[in-house]
This record gives structure tokens, C-alpha cells and sequence, in this order.
């Protein structure tokens, strides 16, 4: 083969080998990023994260009940979860309230007014985010 057609090879298995690299790269870290938890985009909405505990715990907003305890944001905070139409879940207790959000794929944020959540099953073990917020993936959540 003359010379230049083996520089040339080379040089097109060089940068093949290179697309491999960065495109298996930039794989890994889209992968990182779906599956870790969206702190960035809470944190950029805590406080209406906070603003729709307040009006659950003082009654103030209108919610459309679904069956078992879940419920559908009003219209301006749909976007804080992304189960479907903005669906929240609300667990009460004779001392207190933990609300679930769904911000992406198997991620769960959840408010505890008795900043205690304990175990959720099948979910892991919860992680505090702030006072009464906790983060968990949940195995049964679809990403």
C-alpha cells in the first residue's frame, strides 16, 4: 500500500476510534444525569415546592382527588411533579403530613412535616435535601 494511503487509514481509524470514545462518554454521563437525583431543578423551585405544602396544610387551594390518596396540582405548579397532570400524593396523620412529588423518572421528593420519613418501600433509603425535605428512588416508579 504507498504511504499515503496508510497515514490516511490510520488517520480515519484514529478518528473513528475517537467518536467512539466521546460518544460512549457523552452516553455515560446523559446516563448520570437521568439517573441522579434533579436537585438542580428543586432547589430552582423550593419555594413553590414550599408554597403548595402551605396550602395544603392551611386548606387553601382547590384539589381535584384521585383514588388513594393522590391529587392534581393546581394549574401553576403542575410542573413541580411529572406524574401525570401534575399528581401529588398526600399522606395524613393524626401528627402530621408527608406530600410526594415526582420531579423525574424514579426520583421522589418528600415533604415531612415531622422531618422524619422513615422508610418508604421499595424505595431507597430517604436522604435529607433541606429541614422536612427528603429525596428517595423508588424501584417501582418508571424513568
Amino acid at each position: 500500500m504507498p504511504p499515503g494511503r496508510t497515514r490516511r487509514a490510520l488517520t480515519c481509524a484514529g478518528l473513528a476510534l475517537l467518536i467512539v470514545v466521546l460518544l460512549g462518554a457523552g452516553a455515560v454521563i446523559l446516563m448520570r444525569q437521568l439517573l441522579s437525583a434533579p436537585t438542580a431543578e428543586v432547589q430552582a423551585n423550593a419555594a413553590l415546592y414550599d408554597e403548595v405544602v402551605r396550602l395544603i396544610e392551611t386548606g387553601q387551594a382547590e384539589w381535584q382527588p384521585h383514588s388513594g390518596g393522590s391529587f392534581t396540582l393546581p394549574v401553576g405548579y403542575q410542573h413541580l411533579s411529572s406524574a401525570e397532570d401534575g399528581e401529588i400524593l398526600i399522606s395524613q396523620f393524626a401528627t402530621g403530613i408527608n406530600v410526594y412529588f415526582y420531579p423525574r423518572g424514579q426520583w421522589v421528593y418528600i415533604y415531612s412535616s415531622q422531618d422524619n420519613i422513615g422508610r418508604v418501600e421499595d424505595c431507597s433509603s430517604p436522604e435529607r435535601d433541606r429541614p422536612h425535605w427528603f429525596w428517595v428512588q423508588c424501584y417501582w416508579r418508571n424513568p
